[in-house]
């Protein structure tokens, strides 16, 4: 019999699914500019404000959805993403927010790592993509002058992409499982937790969050932290966790890649502040570096 190709390629994209999710860095690229604009709040309330903003969208979704709300109780999944917001404002409130965007979005090199361990093995292509990822970030950071409090940032940073990566990988596998997952009650339950656990911290962080005092507050912050909860954190919540549950984890982590060139934009137009010319080469890098980690080889055609 002649070479036939499978009817249903390897790792083949949803791309319904990629479109849902190009929404989600548009968000989150204006996540640093909001923060940045709320300078002087205490982190620990910029972050319980703004994921309880979010969680109030998805309480519908949360009371009427009673098979989905257990199922999102038993996994770790809303903490993982919980985990992500907490610790991607306090990166914002200490470093240049392309920096921080740039920084996470090397998600998808930390889901290669996920997959690998969890018994996939990612092609040489996309280890070439986080080799080139990586020396990109090393050019892009080499000619800045960093204090310790932005490498604080910057490793702040790296975090919330390891939360990205696990939260993409670990809804996809629970997807995969035959679990029908809710994005909509797993984002209201992330958020729900984020606030809670963001006004626990505060008190005991130190000033790690920021500042412990109150802010004096007006009605444009009052709409700053609301915009903040609805465009860079509900909106891009959900559909990234769509995304998820349609797509394989490195490819949904890959939307990532997207983010740092939005917030450079929006960096750019709102604050006046543009990446510095001699560090765009390396920032070009990390994104090809990051797009090639998404890239699958295709399947050999099977013989008989």
């Amino acid at each position: 019999m002649a070479d036939t190709e499978p009817s249903h390629p390897h790792h083949a994209i949803d791309w319904t699914g990629f479109a849902i999710g190009l929404s989600a860095p548009a968000g989150w690229g204006l996540a640093g500019i909001f923060i940045r604009l709320l300078e002087g709040w205490p982190g620990a309330l910029i972050m319980s404000g703004r994921l309880l903003v979010a969680a109030l969208v998805f309480l519908p979704a949360l009371i009427l959805r009673h098979a989905a709300r257990r199922d999102a109780l038993r996994t770790a999944l809303p903490l993982a993403m919980a985990a992500y917001y907490i610790i991607a404002t306090s990166a914002f409130i200490r470093a240049p927010i392309v920096n921080v965007a740039l920084l996470i979005g090397l998600s998808p090199a930390l889901a290669l790592v996920i997959d690998r361990i969890g018994g996939l093995k990612p092609a040489r292509l996309q280890w070439l993509g986080v080799a080139i990822a990586f020396a990109g970030l090393t050019i892009f950071l080499g000619p800045q002058e960093i204090s310790p409090s932005e490498w604080f940032g910057h490793g702040l940073a790296v975090g919330a992409g390891l939360m990205s990566a696990i939260y993409a990988t670990g809804l996809r596998r629970h997807h995969t499982t035959g679990r029908k997952s809710d994005p909509a009650v797993f984002t209201g339950l992330s958020c729900f937790y984020g606030a809670i656990l963001a006004l626990l911290l505060w008190p005991v962080s130190g000033g790690i969050l920021g500042p412990l005092a109150l802010p004096n507050a007006n009605w444009q912050d009052g709409m700053e932290l609301i915009l903040l909860g609805l465009l860079a954190t509900a909106l891009p919540t959900l559909t990234f966790g769509v995304a998820s549950s349609r797509l394989a984890g490195v490819i949904t982590a890959s939307l990532m890649l997207l983010s740092p060139i939005f917030a450079s934009v929006y960096s750019g137009i709102i604050l006046d502040s543009w990446p510095s010319l001699i560090a765009i080469p390396g920032g070009v890098m990390v994104l090809m570096g990051v797009f090639l980690t998404t890239r699958t080889p295709r399947p050999k055609p099977l013989k008989s």
